[in-house]
């Protein structure tokens, strides 16, 4: 008959039973981490729309972009003139598709946009990452006015001037907890979020979906990507400069504030920067 375990190796194996049970507690929580992080990332793309006529959706980019047509009506309306030569509007086939996207592709450099090892039968063939990179090189040209300033920089440095009092200094989780977001729609109209200093962090999701509704509702900001997304601390860079990128257009709430606030500084009145103000970006933001 065996003697009984002694006091010591019970304790250890106390002990190697609660290191496993620990382990296989963390490994539980990274495995919902991860889940949570692949759930945010497939519901922060948006469902474009990019054909004002038909008000088509994207809804998937590598199948609804592979037979051009989304492309080209993207192009098209970023472009606001007609592609040449036209497009087909109902391609049969893959020959169709091939041609769709090269005259997309075609007019897009021809705006003097650098396409990196992106062709036709990438699009064609679904490669999400080159089309997401091409979404965001449209982005960058068409929906972020040009400048020497990296569209990032510039836009940080134009958002530190807006808003010092909120001490920005990224554009990830400094936009979590949804109040610089408030303190930016009361900047474009003052006295529109007016409590946002007395805002709560902790509720980041409530924050952010007061907030994007407010921006929706009063200045026609889309919602490009979900409140909780916004809200979520796996937020990705590129994600909220295309959202923040709609204040900051030409013509978007940002830039009028902005604009308002120079001709308060100025004698000659200022109706568009690279137009009616012989001025760089960097010393208006200086100056701000």
């Amino acid at each position: 008959m065996g003697s009984l375990p002694n006091l010591h190796e019970l304790e250890q194996l106390e002990r190697k039973r609660e290191k496993r049970r620990e382990r296989e507690m963390r490994e539980q929580l990274a495995r919902e981490a991860s889940r949570e992080r692949e759930r945010m990332q497939h519901r922060k793309n948006p469902n474009v729309k990019i054909d004002k006529p038909t008000r088509r959706c994207v809804h998937d980019w590598p199948t609804d972009f592979c037979d051009g047509t989304c492309l080209c009506a993207l192009v098209e309306n970023l472009q606001t003139r007609p592609l040449k030569p036209a497009w087909n509007r109902r391609p049969a086939n893959q020959h169709h598709y091939l041609e769709n996207v090269a005259i997309a592709l075609k007019s897009i450099e021809a705006d003097h946009i650098k396409l990196v090892n992106i062709g036709n039968t990438d699009i064609v063939n679904g490669n999400i990452k080159l089309i997401l990179g091409l979404i965001w090189s449209l982005i960058v040209r068409y929906q972020i006015e040009r400048s020497k300033f990296p569209p990032r920089k510039l836009m940080l440095a134009w958002l530190q001037a807006a808003l010092p009092e909120c001490k920005i200094t990224n554009l990830t989780t400094d936009w979590n907890s949804g109040v610089n977001l408030a303190a930016l729609l009361d900047y474009c109209k003052p006295g529109l979020f007016p409590h946002w200093r007395s805002m709560d962090p902790s509720q980041s999701e409530r924050n952010c979906t007061s907030a994007m509704n407010l921006a929706q509702s009063e200045f026609g900001v889309p919602k490009v990507l979900e409140p909780e997304y916004l809200a979520s601390p796996w937020l990705d860079e590129l994600s909220c400069v295309t959202y923040l990128s709609h204040f900051m257009k030409p013509g978007g709430p940002d830039y009028k504030a902005t604009t308002r606030w120079v001709n308060t500084q100025v004698k000659d009145q200022v109706q568009n920067f690279t137009v009616s103000y012989d001025i760089s970006k960097e010393t208006l933001l200086e100056k701000h």
